[in-house]
């Protein structure tokens, strides 16, 4: 959807699940509360 830079897409993305999230923030608070 070309709405986001790959950047951003690399940086909200979690490595364990591939879930992708809006924002760095919530990508380290999902990281501590689901693995």
């Amino acid at each position: 959807m070309g709405l986001f830079s790959k950047k951003s897409e690399n940086q909200t993305k979690c490595d364990v699940c591939n879930l992708e999230l809006p924002t760095p923030e919530r990508l380290e608070r999902h990281k501590k509360k689901a693995h």
